[in-house]
């Protein structure tokens, strides 16, 4: 999956035989099953149409919302992608809700059909409050690890460049297994307060209790780290505000921090990484760049 992430005024030239798209950088996009992007304009309101034409979803305000159907010959699958700096609310055709973090993507089926376990493919990070359905358990995939459900509320955070994938639940109850392990019994199943880390190296899971809170702080717009490394920090901080971030301090890159920001802005984050941990910076619009400790 490709996220259209980028910075400044720069646009994405697509082609092909017949039209040419000009696709803003720094929008969310909705692909289609046919390959075609459309731009979801935030607080817009827009239908969205297959190719042959058949309306399927309505988006109002931040929300795209799909409608469900009665009869799908077969599975066809659209794509959310959230760039930096951004985050948007989808419900999907069975009542399900999923709210995207920044620099996420999701793919999905337009229709769930009758019979098939309904499964969506995520990128990034989610909190999804799914419908209950017994007969059609709800499986997301995030890379080598599936979470399978039949109705509750959890977090996933699955970026590319975090070494391990992590769920936490909120509500109900998810069992956490590697996506080729099939066997009945395989992988943890998790009760509420409770997170599953699932290691991208060793593809070892571990649960352990937590706050839940804290891991959907991002829902509100707020900032809090807990344990977490200080590359992986600027990684959030880059997506949050949308801004280039290059680490010059190589001595902080792999220690581990708590920290929480609540709703502060850039400017204000820097200031208390300064005056908290000694980190120094400079900043030039877009651009930040984390120089080596001032002194405390």
């Amino acid at each position: 999956m490709t996220l259209l992430i980028g910075l400044g005024l720069a646009f994405l030239y697509l082609s092909d035989t017949k039209n040419v798209q000009t696709i803003p950088q720094n929008t969310i996009t909705l692909e289609m099953d046919n390959g075609e992007l459309k731009v979801i304009e935030e607080g817009g309101s827009a239908r969205i149409v297959t190719k042959e034409g058949k309306f399927v979803a309505q988006q109002n305000d931040g929300k795209l919302i799909y409608k469900s159907a009665d009869e799908v010959p077969t599975l066809a699958y659209n794509t959310l992608s959230v760039p930096y700096g951004k985050r948007f609310d989808i419900e999907l055709s069975d009542g399900t809700s999923i709210f995207l973090n920044a620099g996420s993507s999701i793919k999905y089926p337009i229709q769930f059909l009758p019979g098939i376990e309904r499964k969506v493919y995520l990128n990034g990070e989610a909190f999804l409050k799914v419908a209950r359905d017994e007969q059609r358990p709800f499986v997301v995939n995030a890379d080598d690890l599936d979470v399978q459900v039949l109705g509750t509320q959890f977090n996933v955070q699955a970026y590319e460049e975090d070494k391990s994938t992590e769920v936490v639940l909120v509500e109900g109850s998810v069992r956490v297994l590697q996506s080729k392990d099939t066997s009945p019994d395989a992988g943890a199943v998790l009760t509420p307060g409770h997170k599953a880390s699932f290691d991208r190296s060793s593809k070892e899971i571990s649960t352990g209790t937590v706050i839940t809170s804290i891991y959907t702080s991002w829902m509100q717009g707020e900032l809090v780290f807990r344990e977490m490394t200080f590359t992986n920090i600027l990684k959030k901080l880059e997506r949050h505000f949308n801004v280039e971030i290059e680490n010059r301090n190589e001595v902080l890159s792999q220690k581990r921090f708590n920290a929480s920001f609540g709703n502060a802005s850039l400017e204000e984050v820097l200031e208390e990484l300064q005056d908290n941990f000694g980190v120094g910076y400079s900043r030039n619009g877009n651009k930040v760049i984390i120089d080596e400790s001032v002194e405390q």
